[in-house]
């Protein structure tokens, strides 16, 4: 065999211990660059409003997992036999690991923040409600059991409130990059969480068993559809846009200008986040937008360190 074709086939396999080293380089790296954002806010708002929409709808999904679980506790106190206790572990809203570490992030680079806050207190809540599920499952046939059954109730209530008030400050804060929800967007889990929180059962049906909306996968679509309003920089004019949904990639728009894929365009969602881009796709009067760094970008350095790490 040829040295050259030794060289193709040579592989480097690095040492075992490397992707843990520089896993934990990592994680100390994303530490420190987060939170310069307090001495550079310059660099905060587009990292923060990726996170924002990143959370939302991780926040969703776990909302919706609590207010099952209230409903069901809620259920279980009024004496419902139809409700089966062991319904509380198949719908534990556990936090995801996606929803964990964006929390986390958040609140290095936004420890005052409304939306920090309340996400604190809100996985705390989850904490509490499930420490307390574990300990009614184990002794609901015991002495206890009539004040355990009740403790679970309301434990979960307090869980729900915490997860209204998450949803309000994120929509609050997107409001205020004039990126509002749609009024109808959360308007059926708003509605669950409000009737759980005050005792009801809105997600069990007449059989006794949970009732999964169809809102409650919503973190399977990377967009979040907003009602929102913007500025388009296109060959070289400014045009006032409709903004539909948004990603850390891209924005969905309302095309009234006949915009061309391909297209090299600037888009200005607030005065601190102003995004070079091109046209992904325009057809029958709406238009995809490709960022051409996404929002929440991380700096070379981080891209080595997590290819490093196989985090990538």
């Amino acid at each position: 065999m040829a040295p050259s074709s030794i060289a193709r086939e040579t592989k480097i396999i690095p040492p075992a211990y490397a992707s843990e080293d520089y896993l934990g380089m990592l994680l100390l790296a994303r530490t420190v660059y987060d939170s310069r954002t307090e001495a550079h806010p310059e660099i905060a708002p587009p990292r923060r409003f990726a996170l924002l929409v990143a959370l939302n709808s991780e926040v969703v999904h776990v909302a919706m997992l609590a207010a099952i679980s209230c409903s069901v506790a809620n259920a279980l106190a009024a004496g419902d036999g139809q409700v089966e206790p062991r319904t509380l572990v198949r719908y534990f809203p556990s936090g995801s690991s996606r929803l964990t570490l964006a929390m986390l992030r958040l609140r290095r680079m936004d420890p005052a923040g409304e939306v920090s806050e309340t996400l604190s207190a809100f996985h705390e809540s989850l904490a509490v409600a499930t420490q307390t599920t574990l300990t009614f499952l184990m002794d609901r046939n015991g002495p206890n059991a009539s004040r355990n059954v009740g403790d679970l109730a309301s434990d979960w209530r307090r869980a729900c409130h915490s997860a209204s008030r998450v949803i309000d400050a994120i929509s609050d804060e997107l409001g205020r990059l004039g990126l509002g929800l749609p009024h109808d967007c959360l308007s059926p889990l708003r509605s669950a969480l409000a009737q759980s929180a005050a005792g009801q059962t809105p997600l069990v049906g007449d059989a006794g068993q949970p009732v999964v909306p169809h809102w409650g996968e919503l973190r399977q679509s990377p967009r979040l559809d907003v009602d929102g309003r913007g500025i388009l920089v296109a060959r070289g004019v400014r045009h006032e846009i409709a903004i539909r949904d948004v990603s850390a990639g891209g924005l969905g728009i309302v095309d009234t200008i006949g915009l061309e894929e391909g297209e090299s365009i600037v888009v200005i969602i607030d005065q601190s986040i102003v995004m070079n881009g091109r046209i992904a796709w325009a057809a029958k009067g709406f238009a995809g937008i490709a960022f051409d760094v996404p929002l929440f970008d991380d700096t070379p350095e981080l891209k080595f360190l997590a290819a490093a790490a196989n985090q990538v």
